[in-house]
């Protein structure tokens, strides 16, 4: 539970997470879970035998229980503590950075611990949850877990009257696990880990944007001017890719210098992960007047397609 706390203390003061958490952190993410991350929890905890002799239904029961799980556990647990570290923390951190990082969407959450989730669970661990989260006592507990950590109380682990009733519903390994905390599992720990670091560089991304000076207001012509050419925006790697198809026009300030004064989101795609890609993309245009002509600031649009992943 205290290695979970550090880690989570850390998004907020934007710092490398000592002991457990010292280790490298990553370039980047060369692959990712999107939104068939079921399946291939399906293929990690069922094994190749069962999945050979596995009916139909029993595959898309788990398919369904690995989603349940996952959504609890990131909903439940990970974006609470959160939003509970950033209560706590109070004004020791700016408005702006709480934002951020409290803007984690319980998808992308949930799509990034789900197969690290189904090394922390058993097959039969996972249908298990998902019937008891389903109860009323399941999500009466689960939901009282979620406002605690909400509020600022850091304590991933059931109340005593809150055990037992798990420890009634749940075989008895199970149910510690559970009473514990998904969250505070090996393996899901990890990852939970990652999430945070994942945000912490959105953020980043988002204060060091270059912006105008307020004290200077720049008049900013509409649409790219004729003696004007501009490197092309190319977006970089996306760290996960949406279920279907996704456009985001982003809109750009360009200065007198060529350089980027600021963008914004003119039509957001509604898929967080395309749109910071696209920002980060067009944060990087470069502009220049061709001959001896002046650059006049302006101001246009550029619109991204991306694929769907899976």
């Amino acid at each position: 539970m205290s290695r979970m706390q550090a880690s989570i203390r850390a998004i907020c003061a934007d710092r490398r997470v000592a002991g457990d958490f010292g280790a490298s952190r990553r370039a980047g993410w060369k692959a990712s879970l999107t939104a068939a991350v079921a399946l291939m929890v399906v293929a990690r905890v069922a094994g190749a035998a069962d999945a050979a002799g596995a009916a139909g239904t029993d595959s898309a029961a788990l398919e369904l229980a690995a989603k349940r799980v996952s959504e609890a556990v990131a909903t439940g647990e990970v974006i609470a503590a959160a939003r509970g570290t950033l209560k706590q923390q109070g004004d020791k951190v700016a408005p702006q950075r709480a934002a951020c990082l409290s803007a984690m969407e319980p998808r992308t959450v949930a799509n990034r611990i789900g197969y690290p989730l189904a090394e922390d669970f058993s097959r039969e661990e996972f249908l298990a949850l998902t019937r008891f989260l389903d109860t009323p006592e399941g999500k009466r507990i689960q939901q009282a877990r979620a406002e605690r950590l909400a509020s600022g109380n850091l304590v991933f682990r059931l109340t005593p009257e809150e055990s037992a009733a798990v420890g009634k519903a749940l075989p008895a390994p199970l149910a510690a696990k559970w009473s514990a905390g998904a969250a505070t599992q090996p393996k899901t720990l990890q990852a939970v880990r990652k999430v945070f670091e994942e945000q912490q560089a959105i953020c980043r991304n988002e204060e060091t944007s270059p912006r105008p000076a307020a004290s200077a207001p720049v008049s900013y012509r509409e649409g790219l001017p004729p003696n004007v050419g501009c490197s092309q925006p190319r977006l970089s790697l996306v760290s996960e890719l949406p279920d279907k198809p996704v456009s985001v026009t982003v809109r750009v300030w360009i200065g007198e210098d060529g350089s980027v004064a600021r963008t914004a989101l003119e039509k957001p795609s509604g898929f967080r992960p395309v749109d910071n890609a696209a920002r980060r993309a067009m944060n990087g245009m470069r502009c220049s007047a061709r001959g001896s002509g002046t650059l006049v600031p302006f101001t246009t649009t550029q619109s991204f397609v991306v694929r769907a992943g899976g």
